[in-house]
This record gives C-alpha cells, sequence and structure tokens, in this order.
C-alpha cells in the first residue's frame, strides 16, 4: 500500500530555527557591513577634511615664517651696519695707541640706542 505524505516532513525544532536564522543572519549581516561601509566613508571624509585644513594651516605657516625670516635677515643687516663701521674703523688705527673720539659718549648712546631698538624689537612676531 502507498502512503501519500502530501510531500511534507518532520523536522525537529532547531533544525528549523536553524534553517529560519540562516537567512536572517545573512541580511543582518549584509546591513552591518553597509553600516560600516557608510561609517568608514563618512570617517575618511571627515579625516580629509582634516588634512586640507592642517594644509592650509601649514601654507600659511610657512608663508608667516618666510616673512619672518625675511624680516629678521633685514633687521640684522641693519644692525651689522651700525656696528661694522665701527669696528674697521677701530681697525685702521690699531697702531696707535690713543683714539681721539670728541662727543663719543653721545654718539656711542645713540648708536645703542639704534643697535637696541632692532635687537629687542618683538613686533615682528605679532604682525
Amino acid at each position: 500500500m502507498d502512503l501519500n505524505d502530501f510531500g511534507f516532513s518532520t523536522v525537529s525544532e532547531q533544525e528549523f530555527t536553524s534553517a529560519a536564522k540562516e537567512p536572517e543572519e545573512k541580511v543582518v549581516s549584509a546591513a552591518v557591513e553597509k553600516a560600516k561601509a557608510g561609517q568608514i566613508k563618512e570617517v575618511e571624509g571627515t579625516v580629509n577634511k582634516i588634512w586640507q585644513l592642517l594644509d592650509y594651516h601649514y601654507e600659511d605657516i610657512d608663508k608667516h615664517k618666510e616673512k619672518l625670516n625675511k624680516e629678521y635677515e633685514r633687521q640684522m643687516k641693519e644692525v651689522e651696519d651700525m656696528i661694522v663701521p665701527l669696528l674697521n674703523n677701530l681697525a685702521k688705527s690699531s697702531t696707535n695707541e690713543y683714539i681721539y673720539w670728541p662727543n663719543r659718549r653721545e654718539i656711542l648712546e645713540a648708536q645703542i640706542e639704534k643697535i637696541t631698538k632692532h635687537t629687542r624689537d618683538i613686533n615682528i612676531f605679532t604682525e
């Protein structure tokens, strides 16, 4: 005698649960991966913006540094121009024991004031 089982069979609860969870786990996994990819892209975008800002500020810093170096070089040249002529004149007369220098106090004080104006000027850093 032929039994007709109508095309179904029985399964245990464990087999049914694992078979039902498999597609669910795939969907959840895919959603998690998609979310991670979106977050990664968002983080990459933020990091790129930060790098652009840093590049911009480094360019500003380099420009300011170059400006300061030029100003420093100019001021040091001016200080050199104030000191070297005196030293050259003293070197020319090195064979003479005495130096005749009337009003030297006023001349030296004026020169010292000019020199300290350059060496103590901190305004070049705030421009």
